[in-house]
């Protein structure tokens, strides 16, 4: 790797790969009263293995250190990093009726907010999205309850998973009203909650009508 190359993330090829530098600033400050100091460096970078571009700008200030007692950097990319993508099966939600558009748009912005670490709209996004996929399936029975029991006793659910749906939205209503601000890990989590119930609710559903359409009907015997 030359002077001009770097290690950088792309949102096609993946983290630390070879990036060509193509453009470098560098904007130094400090407090002679406070005796901080510190640095952003921008990088235009363009990716050696598919050619995308990005910024990457790098943050260091003198009163960064890591656990080890080591200078540490702050980096952000523009687009931002992309470290989920949306699962294969979504765009099949895009060729469906007006009420998996809407799923598949409430989902698009989940991931936006999340890839944006904006992490308490990424919890109400997603409490959001699982209210109305239960409202497509049972109606508006007046409160998250009364819609969670409906969606349950109509059998869109079993008991664990209602458990499950239970806290996803409990942890999108804390965001709201009580300041929660979720790690990734526990945003990761409700993103797989949310998206094993929209396969089996919608995915599944077309799929199984689509195997039973070409499955050769049982003849009887006489």
């Amino acid at each position: 790797m030359s002077k001009n190359d770097i290690k950088s993330h792309c949102n096609t090829c993946g983290p630390d790969r070879e990036h060509l530098i193509l453009h470098h600033e560098v904007e130094n400050w400090g407090d002679d009263h406070d005796d901080v100091s510190g640095s952003t460096i921008f990088q235009m970078v363009k990716c050696g293995g598919c050619g995308a571009i990005s910024l990457r700008r790098e943050v260091w200030c003198s009163e960064y250190y890591d656990e080890e007692g080591h200078p540490e950097s702050s980096v952000e990319y523009f687009p931002p990093r992309v470290f989920r993508k949306l699962p294969a099966w979504h765009s099949e939600l895009q060729t469906y009726k007006k009420q998996e558009l809407t799923v598949s748009d409430l989902l698009q912005e989940v991931y936006v907010a999340l890839q944006n670490d904006l992490r308490r709209l990424t919890a109400m996004g997603i409490r959001s999205l699982l209210e109305h996929i239960m409202i497509d399936k049972v109606g508006d029975k007046g409160t998250f309850q009364k819609n969670i029991n409906e969606f349950a006793s109509s059998g869109f659910i079993s008991k664990l998973q209602k458990g499950f749906l239970e806290t996803a939205l409990e942890a999108g209503h804390a965001s709201i009203h009580r300041d929660f601000k979720p790690n990734v890990k526990t945003l990761i989590s409700l993103i797989d909650i949310s998206e094993s119930l929209i396969q089996t609710l919608y995915i599944h559903e077309r799929q199984t009508e689509e195997i039973r359409a070409v499955t050769p009907v049982r003849k009887n015997k006489k």
